[in-house]
């Protein structure tokens, strides 16, 4: 037998009136919440208590259970990535080789050629020396400099899970002798392109004064 619930309250609920039944034949009841929300509800479930807001109610519990609780780094960084993603579609899907080509033409200031502010003559193009490839002798620069940055005025920005890169001071490629060689974090190594003139001597000097070695002008 049917039991008229019309007109009685459960939780934040209001039944107004009778619906049609569920797939399963149960009775369905229309409601309005205290938030003014509307929504169909089984009414077994209203009558044993286990609906009792149009949902609000689940939201406002999880909200407060959340309130002032720490995020883990794993959210930040799902969060981070979600918006991101938010912004820009392509977020995270690999580049293809032509893509990468052009951005790192556009880095370098290769894209506007002369007129860049970045551009350095093309230099950044140039191949290295053979040994450049010889993962022992860059490691042996590294252990020199007793795998720190040699940047007395280094930012410590950088990622310590990447490795230390290897600087040619006089930005030669070629030149891959070791009194032309220097240890430098990432952050460090990229800054040195804003001022190359300065950093060359820069580095020179820490050179000479920490390995006596002698430049034909600094």
């Amino acid at each position: 037998m049917l039991i008229d619930i019309t007109g009685q309250k459960f939780g934040r609920l209001l039944v107004l009136s009778r619906v049609e039944n569920s797939k399963q034949r149960g009775a369905m009841w229309s409601c309005v919440c205290d938030c003014g929300g509307a929504c169909v509800i089984l009414g077994r479930s209203l009558r044993i208590g286990n609906t009792k807001s149009c949902g609000c109610l689940r939201r406002k519990l999880t909200s407060e259970r959340c309130k002032g609780k720490p995020r883990s780094e794993e959210t930040k960084r799902k969060l981070s990535e979600a918006n991101k993603r938010e912004k820009n579609p392509n977020f995270g899907k690999p580049r293809s080789e032509e893509t990468r080509a052009k951005l790192s033409k556009a880095h370098l200031g290769l894209a506007a050629g002369e007129k860049h502010p970045n551009w350095k003559g093309g230099i950044s193009c140039e191949p290295y020396c053979e040994i450049w490839t010889d993962k022992e002798y860059k490691d042996s620069i590294r252990k020199r400099d007793n795998y720190k940055c040699q940047n007395p005025d280094c930012w410590k920005t950088f990622n310590p899970d990447k490795a230390l890169s290897i600087h040619h001071i006089n930005f030669i490629k070629k030149d891959c002798n070791p009194k032309n060689l220097i240890t430098l974090c990432s952050s460090c190594n990229s800054r040195a392109n804003k001022n190359r003139k300065k950093c060359i001597v820069f580095y020179q000097t820490i050179i000479e004064e920490k390995y006596e070695h002698q430049y034909s002008s600094i």
